[in-house]
């Protein structure tokens, strides 16, 4: 009897009721900012599109439908195709919650069944500075706290979220210990919150004379190396890195 119930009961499940469900099972799983895009992906591209459709009717020929229609929308808010990256992250998150669906009710993921399509755009190279592009950005950097900062990236190689995360502790003689990252993707709509890196990893980053030199010349503040007693915001970064691209001129 139970068995039949189960059966019955999954015939009426709707993606509407099922994606809040799936989003509550990954708390305290996932990193947050996992957490945060997975939402995001399951809340603007696919609960629009199936809206109040029964998770039983996602047929293959369905799900083709709507992969094709992906795959030919324009982001709203540059009216440009979805990069190739996009696409395919927004198809492994749909298939990651239907895959969910299979576990716990026992409903196909038929998306598994259909092929992905092939690259729509040549993938973009990456732009590398020469020790000499850099030495002609840096020169009109005229502002201690981001001259310091980009000093650190260039020649640490970390990531921005986790320059912005150093604290006073972090920083010594001779290394840096990068162990957390600046994350904006909250789930409670707080500000920003800092985790762990990427990988989960403690690295110690030994630091070479030109670094030396300039962190030499840097007051820090506290808590936050950068910042104070708030990191500074990545747009903010973002923003003075543009600014003194166009005034050095130098590529981006």
């Amino acid at each position: 009897k139970r068995k039949q119930a189960f059966s019955d009961g999954k015939e009426n499940l709707t993606i509407d009721n099922l994606i809040p469900i799936y989003i509550q099972s990954m708390y305290n799983q996932n990193k947050e900012s996992t957490l945060y895009d997975r939402r995001n992906i399951l809340y603007n591209h696919v609960l629009p599109y199936f809206k109040k459709a029964k998770i039983t009717e996602l047929s293959t020929k369905v799900l083709y439908e709507w992969q094709d229609n992906l795959w030919n929308i324009r982001n709203p808010k540059t009216n440009d195709f979805y990069s190739y990256n996009r696409l395919t992250s927004i198809r492994s998150s749909f298939s990651a919650f239907l895959s969910w669906c299979e576990l716990r009710y026992n409903i196909p993921n038929n998306l598994k069944k259909i092929q992905k399509p092939k690259r729509r755009t040549q993938k973009t190279v990456m732009q590398f500075w020469t020790p000499e592009e850099f030495e002609k950005f840096i020169s009109v950097v005229d502002n201690p706290t981001y001259r310091t900062m980009f000093y650190t990236l260039f020649f640490t190689g970390r990531r921005k979220g986790e320059v912005l995360a150093l604290n006073a502790n972090d920083v010594t003689t001779d290394y840096i210990i990068f162990d957390k990252t600046y994350s904006r993707k909250t789930t409670d709509k707080k500000g920003y919150r800092i985790t762990s890196t990427k990988n989960e990893k403690r690295n110690k980053t030994f630091i070479c004379e030109p670094l030396k030199y300039a962190l030499s010349n840097y007051e820090p503040s506290a808590p936050f190396f950068f910042g104070g007693e708030s990191p500074i915001h990545e747009n903010t970064l973002s923003h003075a890195f543009d600014r003194y691209i166009s005034k050095a001129e130098v590529k981006r």
